[in-house]
């Protein structure tokens, strides 16, 4: 699944799959267009939260004004 993301601001978020009745997840970030993708992270492992399914995703983003994500 892709989604497309770019903030009106620069932002600090965690982007994360934490929800106790999914699966095992992964994550990968770029940005970039379509023709010129660059990878900024990927996660498929995430700790430190609690609620989650054992094997959820979690990047901490410091995303910038207007970059597509």
């Amino acid at each position: 699944m892709w989604f497309r993301w770019t903030p009106s601001s620069d932002v600090n978020v965690v982007i994360t799959t934490c929800d106790a009745a999914s699966f095992a997840t992964s994550l990968v970030i770029y940005t970039g267009s379509c023709t010129g993708l660059t990878q900024v992270a990927c996660n498929g492992d995430g700790a430190g939260q609690t609620g989650c399914q054992q094997y959820y995703s979690a990047i901490p983003l410091n995303a910038t004004a207007h970059a597509p994500y």
